[in-house]
């Protein structure tokens, strides 16, 4: 198995923190009653009581005690809202006892379609997986970077469940629909801030064509509702120090015409990446239907101008922030839109009969298989396939714990032997129940002697999006996407060395194994 050294979250990038806390809460479990879980239970129980006696005194109690709660909140832990965390807590257990604490995540996520299919939409739709379903669940769940994220323990999959379901809901129900897609939303923003965005256009969705002023306190004040969760974070996260947050990603405004016309130049590049072969054809009439329903002034016309706006709003979002500026086309961030673009493909399965429908999900399907085989061979193949597979810079991932347990079968080390190890990127962190311990950047450690008896020696493998850039003269000049100049220039030197550094291992090495993949040696690993 691969260990994956990521910036921005991923099936590693916390487990340090996640099984710290776990041991802690094994140590002292009755501090369980004065923590945030206990707290929340509690104001939940209350909010329940109260809304049986008055729904409008309920409301009146939940903002006081979340806006106040945010106020005073002073965690360090808020780089996300907390929906996922508590959604993970079930599974930590198992994963701890598997010895894999990021199943914690990665398993609630794989459950994620299964839960969309066979619970949520039937209880808010009263209709179980059919053909008319077929068409969205190709287009989306055999996509080969959702299954990629479906399959990690990003924060993104629920997220996108709920915004799914806020989506259809719409299509089916329309404006009457509208207060439980707010609802949608809300949950979905819960788990990732950028997807309130859409929560101001669901809401209009409920009071037009305009409505009396009566008829338009209930779906506002569940659209209010609906947005508690994330304004209680956000007074939170605003309520501590930009230095006490882990991995801090404010939101810094900038929009120049010239940057834009970039962004958007490099956004059409990585959407034909997301999109490659037969599945363009999915995306390109995904898109082609939103236009063509509008035209023909279908009922779910009105609608459907509200959801591409919603997924436009989504897609500005990113532009106009000067960080994700360098990420123009990320898939993660267009997750964020994907289920509101998506809206045509949702409306023709309600207007095709049944059979129409088959037909049209059968052939998604197929052409979506492509797309769906790539995701699985990366998975399946050796742990340097999957870098890159996201973006330009990340992740990277090395075979650490396949070359030390081939090393201990081979009686090279013992369970308890420490190894040291270059740190071919700033990203590689220690990982827990590995015994490694790394140099400092981009120094190599290639001799084994009486200081350093067990040696191991990582190596960059440039794969996937970045394969053409591996032996180019010069590192990349483009704007969007390129890595720090010091960063590339420390994965370039690590690339150069590697001849030496191996034969020096070799010299050196009483015992020595080496692993390639795709055909260049990724890492070795030498005891004397």
């Amino acid at each position: 198995m691969g260990i994956a050294a990521r910036h921005a979250g991923g099936r590693h990038s916390r487990a340090n923190t996640q099984l710290a806390n776990f041991h802690e809460i094994l140590a002292k479990p009755w501090q369980l009653l004065w923590s945030r879980s206990a707290l929340l239970f509690i104001l939940f129980v209350a909010v329940w009581r109260i809304y049986r006696r008055s729904p409008l005194a309920a409301l009146a109690f939940a903002t006081i005690s979340f806006v106040g709660w945010g106020l005073l909140e002073q965690t360090i832990y808020l780089r996300f809202p907390y929906a996922g965390y508590f959604l993970y807590l079930p599974f930590i257990g198992p994963a701890y006892l598997l010895g894999h604490i990021d199943l914690a995540g990665r398993i609630p996520n794989a459950l994620a379609a299964a839960a969309w299919l066979f619970i949520l939409r039937p209880i808010l739709l009263k209709r179980w997986p059919d053909v008319a379903i077929l068409p969205i669940a190709a287009l989306v769940l055999w996509h080969k970077d959702v299954l990629y994220y479906f399959d990690s323990a990003y924060l993104e999959p629920w997220p996108v469940i709920f915004s799914l379901l806020a989506v259809e809901i719409l299509i089916a129900q329309g404006r009457q629909g509208a207060p439980i897609a707010c609802l949608m939303v809300g949950c979905a923003a819960a788990f990732k801030e950028p997807f309130i965005l859409p929560l101001p256009l669901i809401w209009l969705a409920s009071i037009l064509p305009w409505i009396s002023l009566r008829d338009a306190i209930r779906p506002t004040v569940i659209a209010l509702a609906a947005g508690f969760p994330f304004l209680s974070y956000y007074f939170a996260r605003n309520n501590v120090p930009e230095t006490d947050i882990v991995w801090n990603r404010p939101f810094v405004f900038t929009a120049s015409t010239d940057q834009l016309l970039i962004y958007a130049n490099e956004f059409a590049h990585r959407m034909a990446e997301a999109f490659p072969g037969s599945s363009a054809i999915v995306g390109i009439v995904a898109i082609a239907l939103l236009p063509t329903l509008l035209w023909r002034g279908t009922p779910e016309r009105r609608v459907l101008l509200i959801l591409i706006a919603a997924g436009f709003v989504s897609v500005l979002f990113f532009a106009v922030d000067t960080i994700a500026q360098g990420w123009p086309g990320y898939f993660r961030y267009f997750l964020c839109s994907f289920p509101f673009f998506a809206a045509g493909v949702f409306a023709l399965g309600y207007l095709l009969s049944a059979r129409s429908a088959l037909v049209v999900g059968v052939a998604a399907l197929a052409l979506q298989a492509p797309s769906a085989l790539t995701a699985v061979m990366r998975s399946a193949g050796p742990g340097t396939e999957r870098n890159f597979v996201e973006h330009y810079e990340a992740p990277l991932v090395f075979p650490l714990q396949s070359l030390l347990a081939e090393a201990r079968q081979a009686g090279m080390l013992k369970p308890s032997d420490i190894v040291v190890a270059n740190q071919p990127d700033d990203t590689v962190r220690t990982v827990p129940g590995i015994n490694i311990e790394y140099g400092r950047l981009g120094e190599l450690r290639c001799q084994c002697d009486d200081e350093h008896r067990n040696v191991m020696a990582l190596f960059i493998r440039y794969t996937n999006l970045n394969a053409p850039f591996a032996d180019s003269a010069q590192p990349r000049t483009h704007f969007f996407g390129n890595l720090p100049p010091d960063r590339e220039n420390v994965w370039r030197a690590n690339r150069a060395a590697r001849p030496a550094c191996l034969a020096e291992l070799r010299r050196t090495c009483k015992n020595f194994i080496e692993r390639v993949e795709g055909g260049e040696v990724v890492g070795a690993i030498g005891s004397r």
